[in-house]
């Protein structure tokens, strides 16, 4: 496998790095191999075993030591093996990396609450190795801000004027850009699909599984920073997404005190926190209102849309939320020549809504219509177009600078 990452230079107080692979298949052992061979400051051993041998090949006292174990179906026991291990670690812990295919979100879930700390989805790609790998050798307080200076990093919600208005696809895109920020810059976004019930970015995304979100229902305690990351279920581009649940629950069964602990934990570990609201109301969508650093209403240019998003408005308004740092996008706007095909002018739908029309996004039918079937973004298909440049404009809106985004 071509791997195309580039020297990460570590500054000479950080310890060096030794990294120990467990592995089923020659295969992953030459493609591990390869790809910790172009990075600095990386000591690396990657074997065909098990993880019985691990015990006697790694120096538990080196504190940025990393263990990969590949895991699959077959290994039923691995959970309990990694508890006693983490045990006898005492205070001198490293961490346990799991490279796994096959597992589902209940495997996953066992492994987090066992003591593994980042999971790896097979095939390694050229494309998805060099953010995943690199990601696993920074250090932690790089991408981590636990405890350190979080006023800069943004939590940023896409609220839905009512179902199929493309609210997903706009936040699914947005998060795509503002996870392409160059990793030098140690900048990360994420992706939470808040619609807990019904919510489809993992399609939009063509992800390959579900995130085990019934399991923090009644854990909210046993959540931290990492367990989050590592319930993230990771695209091909390297953005982390937490997906909506593969069974569907009652909405209010997460509390306000879950999605809180989960905002919070967020916003520590990334810049840029993309969230897609349900289009239910919950008992919690205040707490993520609240917590937002920007609001996108996402509407279309006819009559049913303004009179549901009036009514949010005015239900803000009797919540005394009136002040929210909301903006307002109309997507799907046509365009002939110089002249707009709407019935509605954006004027008219601004005087209805008692607010300005902040973000106008053209409608593109071909194109996002392509992206769905695919599952593949649009942001990633067609860069250059007009969809894709305005949903840029947009994020650049919130003081990002232009020469931060990747201009293809």
């Amino acid at each position: 496998m071509k791997s195309n990452i580039k020297n990460t230079v570590m500054s000479s107080e950080e310890c060096q790095l030794n990294i120990l692979g467990l592995v089923k298949s020659n295969i992953i052992r030459d493609d591990l191999s390869q790809i910790f061979e172009r990075i600095p400051n990386v000591s690396s051993k990657i074997v065909i075993g098990d993880f019985v041998s691990a015990y006697g090949d790694v120096d538990a006292c080196k504190t940025n030591s990393i263990i990969l174990l590949e895991v699959d179906k077959s290994d039923i026991h691995i959970a309990e093996a990694i508890k006693r291990y983490k045990k006898s670690c005492g205070e001198k812990q490293h961490r346990l990396v799991v490279v796994y295919d096959g597992l589902d979100d209940s495997d996953i879930l066992r492994l987090l609450h066992a003591g593994v700390s980042d999971f790896l989805s097979l095939p390694l790609t050229a494309e998805t190795a060099d953010k995943s790998i690199l990601r696993l050798v920074t250090p932690r307080n790089q991408y981590s801000y636990s405890g350190g200076n979080t006023e800069n990093n943004k939590i940023i919600s896409f609220v839905h004027a009512s179902g199929g208005v493309g609210t997903t696809t706009i936040a699914v895109n947005s998060a795509i850009l503002l996870n392409s920020l160059s990793i030098k810059e140690r900048r990360a976004a994420c992706l939470l699909d808040l619609d807990l019930q019904f919510g489809c970015a993992a399609t939009h995304l063509d992800l390959p599984g579900y995130s085990p979100v019934m399991d923090l229902i009644d854990r909210p305690d046993h959540l931290d920073s990492e367990m989050l990351d590592g319930m993230m279920v990771r695209h091909s581009s390297g953005l982390p997404v937490l997906t909506a649940s593969e069974i569907i629950f009652p909405i209010e069964a997460i509390g306000s005190d879950v999605i809180e602990r989960v905002l919070h934990l967020s916003k520590q570990r990334y810049e840029y926190t993309v969230i897609d609201m349900p289009l239910t109301l919950a008992s919690w969508t205040d707490t993520v209102l609240q917590n937002s650093d920007v609001i996108y209403a996402v509407m279309q240019l006819n009559v049913p849309n303004i009179k549901q998003l009036r009514r949010w408005f005015t239900m803000l308004d009797d919540e005394k939320l009136s002040d929210l740092p909301i903006k307002v996008i109309v997507n799907r706007y046509h365009y002939l020549g110089h002249f707009r095909q709407d019935n509605i002018s954006i004027q008219q739908a601004s005087e209805s809504l008692g607010r300005n029309i902040d973000y106008m996004i053209p409608n593109d039918y071909d194109l996002v219509s392509h992206s769905l079937d695919q599952g593949v973004p649009a942001a990633t298909l067609q860069p250059k177009s007009k969809f894709v440049q305005e949903i840029r404009n947009i994020m650049e809106g919130i003081e990002i600078s232009t020469k931060h985004f990747a201009k293809d």
